[in-house]
C-alpha cells in the first residue's frame, strides 16, 4: 500500500463521528478478528468502567475512509489496549496487515506520550498479523542491543571498533 495515499491521527473519544458503532464493528469484520473484546460496544464500555491514563485511539484513513483503528490508552508512560486486564484477546482493528501502518499508529501514539516507557500488549495472539509485525521489530530492537554489548566489549577491552572485534 502507498503509504503517501494514508493519513494518521487520533481521537478525542470513541464518539468521535469519523467512527461510528457501525463502522467500527464492520472493520473489525473485514479485519478476520470479529470478538467480541473488540467491538466498538465493548472496548468504549470498558474504557468508560475501567478506564484510566489517557487516550490514543488511533485511525489510519485512506482517502478519507478508515482502514485501521488503533484502540489504545496512556497510564503512566506505558501504553496499552483498550481492554487490557479484562479481556481475552485484543488487537490493531480492519487492515492490520501492513508493517508500515501498525509502525505508524505506534509512533503516533508514543509521541503523545511524554514520559514513555513501553508498550505492553496483553492478549495479542501470535498468529495476528500485527503480531508478525511487532517481533520483526523486536527483532531490530534485539538486534541493536546485541550491537551495543559487542561494542562496549571492544571498548573495555581498548580494540579498535571493528566487524572482526566484535
Amino acid at each position: 500500500m502507498n503509504d503517501l495515499d494514508i493519513q494518521y491521527r487520533l481521537l478525542d473519544s470513541f464518539d468521535d463521528n469519523v467512527l461510528s458503532p457501525k463502522l467500527w464493528n464492520d472493520l473489525l469484520s473485514a479485519g478476520g478478528s470479529d470478538i467480541i473484546f473488540m467491538t466498538w460496544e465493548w472496548q468504549s464500555t470498558w474504557l468508560k468502567v475501567f478506564g484510566r491514563g489517557k487516550l490514543l485511539l488511533g485511525v489510519a484513513e485512506k482517502n478519507g475512509n478508515p482502514i485501521t483503528i488503533a484502540p489504545l490508552f496512556e497510564d503512566g508512560g506505558m501504553i496499552f489496549f483498550v481492554g487490557s486486564g479484562g479481556s481475552d484477546y485484543l488487537d490493531f482493528i480492519g487492515d492490520n496487515s501492513d508493517d508500515l501502518i501498525i509502525e505508524k499508529l505506534l509512533s503516533l501514539a508514543i509521541e503523545q506520550v511524554s514520559d514513555f516507557v513501553g508498550i505492553r500488549f496483553y492478549h495479542l495472539q501470535d498468529s495476528s498479523p500485527s503480531s508478525v509485525s511487532l517481533m520483526k521489530d523486536m527483532k531490530r530492537v534485539f538486534a541493536y542491543h546485541g550491537a551495543e554489548h559487542k561494542t562496549v566489549y571492544n571498548f573495555e577491552a581498548r580494540e579498535e571498533l571493528k566487524v572482526e572485534n566484535a
